[in-house]
């Protein structure tokens, strides 16, 4: 990785829409967050977190059992004058690396919040 700054940052997603980080860590791998937005031209999801991850051929898509999704059928907010209705199914955990200013998603796995 030459040019290449790898990060990973952590954060906790309350369900209320506040996110607060944590330095112990939510994930083991990962970044959580909610998908408010994507973009099937650009192969773009843009992200509570306020990053928007560019999904490339290379990036792994998958659900918590590892099975590949297509990038069509990740969940994203429904989004009305604004604001939006997150249901929980909408969450990622992801990893991404920073090249040039902009981040590249590596590996995106879907995490829905389940009831318990």
């Amino acid at each position: 990785m030459t040019n290449r700054t790898r990060r990973i940052r952590r954060h906790l997603l309350l369900l209320c829409g506040v996110a607060s980080l944590s330095s112990n860590g939510v994930a083991a791998d990962g970044t959580l967050a909610i998908v408010l937005d994507k973009s099937p031209t650009r192969q773009t999801v843009t992200l509570d977190d306020g990053r928007t991850l560019k999904i490339t051929s290379t990036t792994q898509v998958q659900t918590a059992q590892g099975d590949e999704v297509p990038f069509e059928e990740i969940p994203s907010a429904e989004s009305d004058r604004g604001r939006y209705a997150v249901t929980g199914a909408e969450r990622i955990e992801y990893e991404a690396t920073e090249i040039d200013g902009r981040w590249v998603a590596d590996r995106i796995i879907l995490r829905p919040v389940t009831a318990q």
